[in-house]
């Protein structure tokens, strides 16, 4: 019995349900059949308080207010109905803007924000992280803007892992796809796939 449990776990499979963030009733089925949460985000204001309204409406955590009405709400019921909660898993920072191979000052600024949100909920309540034991900002992977590589993979189909850089023609359009930014989005790429 114990070989064939084994054996049934090597074959399982991985799915990866991708959501929008506005928490609707399929929102709620994926969120409440997962094991795991990653959560994408861009270094904005709207981002930082999305994260907190998220973690408010699966954990009842954060600012009181938002965390009363989450309590009343998909928390509240999750945890009457018994459903174990999936865990953050990592948290992924889109659209990173580099100014001489580093992320600017804007773009640290406000990612600091979100890390310093991610960062306080995490010394209260380790136990809603998947990796409870290590930095929650270890977690973090940081996609840079990657401009003209977005356009020909969504255009082509072209998987980004077989995408080559150089000039490509695109709807009659000359696009170049440079050798930096796209080494920058493998990298970013294959961190986040070690990750998962």
């Amino acid at each position: 019995m114990q070989d064939e449990i084994r054996e049934s776990r090597e074959n399982d499979c991985v799915f990866f349900i991708d959501c929008n963030p506005s928490f609707a009733i399929y929102t709620q089925l994926a969120v409440a059949a997962a094991d795991y949460v990653v959560i994408p985000f861009t270094a904005d204001e709207s981002s930082r308080r999305g994260i907190e309204n998220i973690i408010a409406l699966l954990y009842g955590q954060g600012d009181e207010y938002i965390a009363s009405f989450a309590r009343l709400s998909f928390y509240k019921r999750a945890k009457e109905e018994g459903i174990t909660l999936p865990k953050l898993h990592t948290f992924i920072s889109n659209r990173v803007t580099l100014f001489d191979g580093e992320p600017s000052k804007a773009f640290q600024a406000a990612n600091k924000a979100i890390k310093s949100t991610i960062e306080g909920l995490a010394k209260k309540h380790r136990t809603i992280f998947a990796y409870p034991k290590i930095a929650v900002t270890e977690r973090f992977v940081d996609f840079p803007d990657y401009h003209g590589v977005s356009i020909v993979v969504s255009l082509t189909g072209t998987p980004i892992h077989k995408l080559k850089a150089g000039p490509k023609n695109i709807n009659g359009e000359r696009i170049q796809v440079n050798v930096g930014p796209l080494a920058n989005y493998k990298d970013a790429l294959g961190k986040l796939v070690d990750f998962l």
